[in-house]
């Protein structure tokens, strides 16, 4: 923390700070260090970090980007939300789970990335104490309810496809583990919400801004808290994923089964309903390895960067490079939080049709609302044959019906985890 001279014409050395000063005391008073510049009036100092806090061009660059990430996460996450609890066939043990990560991705960067933005931009902290210790306790729930759901789905997929013998999870079970994920994350993020508080690097009277967020352990219990972090959350559930998917990998791909249908096929003897259902398989496992990989790669930079600040490395980095790898290792987080549902639109033919759906639903209720408050119940009664209701999926929708193929509604080939 900065120092006050107790002279008024130069500064000579001797300094006092005391919490009870008033604001009167501090006029025509020198601060020592004023952001590396020495000798200024509070006054000075005070305009001084005004302008040092407002964010430069390249800086409401990296503000656009935030902005850019957290409207598609949003909206994508909240997406996945509405299509796989609205759909009853989107409600399979897979997507249940991937609904609870949305959950933990749309949570991060609804409380969490506003405030980190500014604290990134303008090297102050404006939220308060309480959300001080609230947004860095969420981000920590956030990544361990991740991790360990994509774990959870490691493990549901290998068991289906390795072990297909074996009871498969029900939804109340599934929702268990979820509970289970949760009480987890919260018990591991607990020292964040405890041991977080609000620092100034200058006292109050002088300016409001450049406060910060640290715990209060000391370094060594920082380091291993860190250590175990980067062991528990990162190093362990990838070596599980690993192995887990590659032993997926091998049993879609390469093993006697999938040789064996694709061969019975090929030679007009087997079911096409059998290589259908293997090709969906490969393709959610697809979908699947590629949002794990994404995560490791987003979630690598910053744990790096944890164990290099407790350790004292990065003091021995130049300050410009320490800035860029943590605007670059926190951004990425976030980009992660919101290219999963991106992932799931590319990847995944079921989710892009629901997304599509859902969007096309919105758009033609508003028309439809608009143009003819009646059409719903005209539309209703014009499905009714023969005494029954055709069961349309959108009733406001009347180009979307989608027929089923083969005209066979309950066949194993036609379901499957997306």
């Amino acid at each position: 923390m900065a120092s006050i001279n107790e002279t008024t014409s130069e500064c000579n050395g001797t300094f006092m700070y005391s919490e009870n000063l008033t604001d009167g005391y501090f006029e025509g008073r020198y601060i020592e260090d004023c952001l590396g510049v020495r000798c200024m009036t509070v006054e000075e100092c005070s305009d001084h970090i005004k302008k040092h806090i407002t964010p430069r061009l390249a800086e409401w660059f990296i503000i656009i980007i935030y902005i850019i990430i957290g409207f598609v996460g949003l909206v994508g996450n909240g997406l996945v939300c509405f299509v796989v609890i609205r759909t009853s066939h989107m409600r399979t043990v897979v997507n249940i789970f991937i609904v609870n990560l949305a959950v933990a991705d749309f949570l991060v960067l609804l409380i969490c990335l506003p405030p980190s933005v500014l604290a990134d931009t303008t090297e102050s902290w404006y939220m308060g104490d309480i959300m001080c210790r609230v947004v860095p306790f969420l981000q920590t729930v956030s990544i361990a309810v991740s991790v360990l759901t994509l774990c959870a789905i490691a493990i549901e997929r290998y068991f289906a496809i390795c072990h297909p013998l074996r009871r498969r999870l029900t939804a109340s079970t599934v929702l268990a583990f979820i509970v289970v994920i949760w009480c987890i994350a919260i018990a591991v993020a607990l020292p964040e919400l405890l041991y977080q508080k609000l620092h100034r690097w200058y006292p109050e009277h002088v300016t409001p801004y450049l406060q910060y967020c640290a715990q209060t352990l000391s370094k060594e219990q920082q380091k291993y808290y860190q250590i175990g972090l980067l062991v528990g959350l990162y190093d362990v559930p990838m070596c599980l994923m690993f192995f887990a998917y590659s032993t997926i990998a091998v049993r879609l791909w390469k093993d006697r089964i999938s040789n064996n249908v694709n061969s019975r096929v090929n030679s007009g003897s087997g079911r096409r309903g059998q290589v259908t259902a293997l090709k969906a398989r490969r393709k959610a496992a697809k979908m699947l390895m590629t949002i794990v990989i994404l995560f490791g790669i987003c979630y690598l930079p910053i744990h790096i960067l944890n164990i290099l600040r407790y350790q004292g490395t990065l003091h021995e980095m130049d300050d410009n490079v320490v800035i860029i790898w943590a605007l670059f290792a926190r951004g990425i987080c976030y980009f992660n939080s919101a290219t999963n549902p991106l992932i799931y639109n590319f990847m995944s033919a079921k989710f892009r049709q629901e997304f599509r759906a859902a969007f096309g639903r919105c758009t033609r209720s508003q028309v439809d609302n608009t143009l003819n408050p009646l059409k719903l119940y005209s539309f209703r009664a014009a499905t009714r044959t023969n005494g029954h209701h055709r069961s349309y999926r959108y009733s406001m929708n009347t180009c979307t019906t989608r027929p089923f193929l083969n005209g066979n509604t309950s066949s194993s080939s036609q379901k499957s985890q997306f």
